[in-house]
C-alpha cells in the first residue's frame, strides 16, 4: 500500500452506500444476499445478516451469497483478503463486490485475483450519502467496478450487462514474486501473485 498512489484519498469519505439499482442486480445475479459484511447503519441491502461498522464484519465468517461494498479507505485490501479466504474455504458460494476501478493498486490486484467477471458501469454511480452526507446523491469522483466471484457468471452478465461492459480477467502464470506483491488463492485454483 505504501507505493499506491493518492487515489485512495480521491474521496471525502470511505462510506459509499449502494443505490437500489446496483444491489437489485446483485440479488438477480446470486438469487439472494446472505451476508452484507460492511452494512450501512440503515441495513438498506436486503441481506439475511448485516454487519455494520460496530459489529465489524471482518471478525465474522462470511457464508453463502455475499454482497460487499467495503469502506473505500487504504485498508480496503483486508476486506478482499477476508473474502478470498472465505471463498477458497467454501464458506462463500458467490459474491458481488462494489469497488473502484483502481487497476494500479495492490487492492485491485488482490480482488481481481479471485474474480470471475468484472462489470464496468457505463456511468459513475450516484451513491447514497454516507455519514455527514458527503456525496449528497451526486456522482462519485471515481470510476466504479463490480466484481463477481463464483461459478455462475452467466447470471451476473445477465444482471449487469444493460448498464455495464463485462470483462473476464485472464491470469497469466508468473514465475517469480516481486517484492511487495501478495499471493492469494485464485478463483480457478492455484495462486495469483498480486
Amino acid at each position: 500500500m505504501k507505493n499506491d498512489p493518492p487515489f485512495f484519498a480521491s474521496s471525502k469519505t470511505v462510506e459509499h452506500y449502494t443505490p437500489r439499482y446496483i444491489w437489485e442486480r446483485a440479488v438477480r445475479s446470486m438469487g439472494a444476499i446472505d451476508v452484507d459484511p460492511a452494512a450501512d447503519p440503515g441495513h438498506n441491502i436486503p441481506a439475511a445478516v448485516h454487519y455494520t461498522k460496530q459489529e465489524n464484519g471482518l471478525k465474522h465468517v462470511w457464508t453463502g451469497w455475499v454482497w460487499l461494498n467495503p469502506p473505500f479507505g487504504q485498508d480496503v485490501i483486508v476486506w478482499f483478503e477476508h473474502l478470498a479466504r472465505d471463498y477458497s474455504s467454501g464458506n462463500v458460494t458467490e459474491a458481488v463486490v462494489l469497488w473502484k476501478a483502481a487497476v494500479e493498486t495492490e487492492a485491485f490486484r488482490a480482488l481481481a485475483g479471485i474474480t470471475s467477471f468484472v462489470a464496468y458501469p457505463h456511468a459513475r454511480i450516484n451513491f447514497i450519502p454516507g455519514s455527514g452526507g458527503q456525496h449528497g446523491g451526486k456522482g462519485s469522483n471515481f470510476s466504479p467496478a463490480l466484481f463477481y466471484i463464483g461459478k455462475n457468471g452467466n447470471r451476473f452478465i445477465e444482471a449487469y450487462s444493460d448498464i455495464s461492459d463485462i470483462w473476464k480477467p485472464v491470469f497469466l502464470s508468473v514465475k517469480e514474486k516481486r517484492k511487495g506483491q501478495t499471493t492469494i488463492p485464485a478463483a480457478a485454483g492455484g495462486e495469483v501473485i498480486a
